[in-house]
């Protein structure tokens, strides 16, 4: 849900820019987060049914978004929302330190 403005920057100081394929922003889209529109426009943007992708998150708000989406959210609590229920998520990680994307579909998509 952060801005373009913030989120660019960081990308390519941290050398992930080429990365992704597809980045979507709140400042592209009309509604944020909980409201879907985010997840289902970056699925579509990646030629993707919502329920073929996963969604990374670590807040509510963002799980909510996810399940509304149809998609399967992989919850990494931060410090803030370390403690929070996040019923509903398909798994609830401390960190992605070593976890392999590959690990993390074949766990939540169908």
């Amino acid at each position: 849900s952060s801005s373009s403005d913030w989120v660019r920057p960081w990308l390519e100081t941290l050398g992930l820019q080429d990365a992704f394929q597809a980045v979507w922003t709140r400042d592209r889209v009309s509604e944020v987060k909980p409201s879907p529109e985010l997840f289902l426009k970056a699925a579509a943007d990646l030629g993707v049914e919502p329920g073929r992708c996963i969604v990374l998150e670590d807040s509510f708000n963002g799980l909510r978004a996810a399940q509304r989406a149809g998609t399967p959210c992989v919850i990494v609590p931060s410090p803030v929302t370390r403690g929070s229920d996040f019923t509903g998520a398909h798994r609830v990680l401390p960190s992605l330190a070593g976890v392999r994307v590959d690990d993390l579909l074949a766990h939540a998509v169908e």
